[in-house]
């Protein structure tokens, strides 16, 4: 079994408290992993971790078969992120914002950028400075330039958040058209089964720090066993 996310015995403390403890993920590679919990389980400092922008006080994380520690560049590169405080370049425009990341990367495609921009709803404004958007246009901005490189792994830290449900159903519907034309596999958080029950193939649930259940959608429909 290949896996694009492997956590060992994961743990954070932060002033001597216990944030996360024993966390041991398996994200199968081209899977959509819903990771679910109430404010202040976990989610946002295990998205963190996944995306090395802070460290483990104890662990393991492997990211497409590499230890994150050291992660090479053309490893990275097939990584997206979205993370709840994303930072822009604020005096450049929207699309700018977009070719300077793929430039980055090293796959700047004029067509692909304009294809999530309207998938997004912000080509109209692709020539907007960024420091003038609404707190929604960056969060959509934030899910553009996360999906923008086509990656293998897409890592999103409550994208749905602040949206309403008809921007929810098409949010999710881009991420189920790069999951199956792509075979990305997409780690997403959330704090209800609801907005993610269309979505994923497998189900982790956090409380107080700790994955208290993992279930295949499958048997989440059958048994009714998650009440997030």
């Amino acid at each position: 079994m290949e896996y694009a996310i492997m956590t060992n015995n994961l743990c954070k403390n932060i002033n001597g408290k216990s944030i996360i403890s024993n966390i041991n993920l398996r994200v199968k590679k081209g899977e959509i992993y819903g990771f679910l919990g109430p404010q202040n389980a976990g989610k946002t400092t295990i998205s963190n971790l996944l995306s090395n922008l802070i460290k483990p006080s104890m662990g393991e994380v492997y990211i497409l078969g590499e230890n994150i520690f050291n992660l090479q560049y053309r490893k990275l590169k097939k990584v997206g992120i979205m993370i709840d405080k994303s930072i822009f370049y604020n005096n450049l425009t929207v699309m700018e914002n977009l070719q300077i990341h793929c430039e980055y990367i090293g796959d700047k495609n004029i067509k692909i950028i304009n294809n999530i921009l309207e998938a997004v709803n912000l080509i109209d404004i692709s020539k907007t400075i960024v420091k003038n958007l609404e707190v929604k246009e960056k969060r959509r901005l934030a899910i553009a330039r996360s999906l923008v490189s086509m990656p293998e792994l897409v890592i999103l830290d409550e994208p749905l958040k602040g949206f309403s449900i008809i921007e929810i159903d098409n949010i999710l519907e881009l991420f189920k058209w790069i999951n199956y034309e792509y075979g990305t596999t997409i780690f997403i958080t959330a704090e209800t089964l609801t907005s993610l029950h269309c979505l994923a193939d497998t189900i982790g649930v956090i409380i107080s720090g700790t994955i208290v259940e993992e279930v295949s959608m499958a048997n989440i429909k059958n048994t009714n066993r998650i009440s997030i």
